[in-house]
């Protein structure tokens, strides 16, 4: 095999064999990460980003939208309580579960719910059961969360468990009557314009190369994931308003085929329709990441690490 342009590195690619002018320690043809850890916001201007609540309730404030039925046939002045939940599987399916949030319920309201009562009950005692102190001392507030995220504005959630055979990321927007399990990361005020990046296949490849993997699935997480992704700089406000317009786009065909984005996302079941507004924001993406539209995934990966690198070596001078 002959070296071209001091491309002399060797970087196997399944059964193929490119030749490269540098790999990275990520296996990339890229320049090399300095990953921002421990920190708190995004490397980048970005919303900022949160782990979802977390219960530590024993499944007993959790339902199924059967079990939420039969709890108010017998309390129905609780439904103003029950709250929509989602974790990864939930998103995912479209089918979420139902949190029993007693956490703005007046203790004279609560008097008066007796069966949430009794739940109350039996979340603290799972809690004083436990032994972790920790988890003990929560026992003495059985109606809060150990983490708590409550957005008052629509927020983006993206799973944080997900396979790595699907082309985008499945994620979705969430109002803020919906609770969001420590299982989803969270970005509050995230617009349609943060949708389409994040929803990109470009935004899917930096996943699958900077998180950690899971058998034949990805996991994305704040940190380093979210915290370190390069969002285009300064991007022009038309192309802003474009790749508004194309997520709203994405949005609105998901629509017509119901919720359940593992159907939607799997590669032998997605809709053609759906397909083609990605494909068309997929070119936006590139644009604004001063990307050919033809690009391939190392080039992709290679533009992505350069913007990384450049912006770290910025901070540090």
């Amino acid at each position: 095999m002959k070296k071209k342009g001091g491309y002399d590195h060797k970087l196997f690619l399944g059964n193929k064999c490119e030749l490269v002018p540098h790999i990275n320690a990520y296996l990339q043809a890229g320049a090399d990460l300095f990953l921002v850890r421990k920190q708190r916001t995004p490397l980048f201007e970005a919303p900022l980003a949160f782990s979802g609540n977390k219960p530590i309730d024993g499944g007993h404030l959790l339902f199924t939208a059967d079990q939420k039925a039969e709890f108010l046939a017998h309390e129905p002045q609780a439904a103003p309580y029950f709250r929509p939940w989602y974790g990864s599987d939930e998103l995912i399916s479209g089918q979420p579960r139902y949190f029993l949030w007693l956490g703005d319920c007046s203790s004279d309201e609560l008097k008066s719910l007796p069966l949430c009562c009794e739940r109350r009950e039996r979340v603290r005692q799972y809690r004083l059961s436990s032994t972790n102190l920790q988890t003990q001392a929560m026992a003495a507030t059985p109606t809060k969360f150990h983490v708590t995220c409550l957005p008052q504005t629509y927020a983006l959630i993206i799973p944080q468990t997900s396979t790595g055979k699907r082309d985008y990321l499945p994620i979705a927007f969430i109002d803020p009557t919906c609770l969001a399990s420590n299982l989803v990361v969270i970005v509050p005020g995230a617009t349609c314009y943060h949708f389409s990046i994040l929803g990109s296949h470009l935004s899917m490849l930096w996943t699958k190369a900077v998180g950690n993997t899971l058998g034949a699935g990805c996991r994305y997480t704040i940190d380093p994931v979210y915290l370190n992704f390069p969002w285009p700089e300064h991007p022009e406000p038309d192309l802003v308003a474009a790749l508004t317009q194309a997520g709203q786009d994405i949005l609105a065909v998901r629509a017509q085929h119901g919720t359940n984005l593992e159907t939607l996302y799997n590669p032998k079941t997605m809709p053609q329709d759906l397909k083609a507004a990605h494909e068309r924001c997929e070119r936006l993406v590139h644009q604004a990441y001063g990307l050919p539209p033809e690009s391939n995934e190392q080039e992709v990966l290679a533009r992505l690490y350069e913007l990384h690198r450049a912006k770290v070596l910025s901070q540090q001078n």
